[in-house]
């Protein structure tokens, strides 16, 4: 039996432990956490999904068609709402990589219109109007931890200093520890 250690149990950590899961329904899964759920960065505001590399389309569009599921057949039990707003920037090349980006895969994708433009208090020259999903942790996270558990997934509440703790105990090892990666990997190029 394969077994796959995640360090992190965060949203990242969480989603990407149930999607192995479901592609590997045998694999022994267990997720390791440093503290408690309500201390780290995925209890804290909302996500809004937005694209803002091109080169990430397939990967946006495969979670926003994810999201759409789980908000029809989920919903609020989930953390998942829709949210419709703005983009707004003087910067015309910015906003046409927003098109690029996100035209056909968000809802309402549209550019507002001049006369639109008075209901900001600081209008741009330009604006984009869409409707996305924002995903709320505290709600979300619990109901991904819910799903793994009803899968078999293990929770080991321990600090991994070092990916070598955890080499001889499993094959696979999958770092989703956000900004912890910083101590975890020596990245100290890595910033909030």
């Amino acid at each position: 039996m394969t077994k796959i250690g995640v360090i992190g149990t965060g949203i990242a950590g969480c989603s990407s432990a149930l999607a192995i899961l479901k592609r590997f329904p045998a694999a022994n899964l267990t997720l390791f956490s440093d503290k408690p759920f309500r201390e780290s960065t995925s209890y804290g505001p909302a996500g809004l999904f937005r694209l803002d590399h091109v080169e990430n389309r397939k990967w946006a569009r495969a979670t926003f068609e994810h999201f759409t599921e789980l908000h029809r057949t989920i919903g609020g039990a989930a953390g998942i709402q829709l949210m419709s707003g703005h983009i707004l920037s003087d910067n015309l090349e910015l906003m046409k990589s927003q098109d690029a980006c996100m035209r056909d895969i968000v809802f309402n994708f549209r550019w507002l219109e001049e006369r639109e433009f008075t209901q900001f208090a600081s209008p741009s020259k330009y604006a984009i109007h869409f409707t996305s999903y924002t995903t709320e942790g505290r709600t979300y996270v619990p109901w991904l931890v819910k799903n793994l558990e009803e899968k078999g997934a293990k929770f080991e509440v321990r600090k991994i200093a070092s990916f070598d703790e955890l080499g001889d105990d499993f094959d696979f090892v999958i770092n989703c520890t956000g900004y912890g990666a910083r101590a975890l990997t020596g990245d100290t190029g890595l910033t909030p």
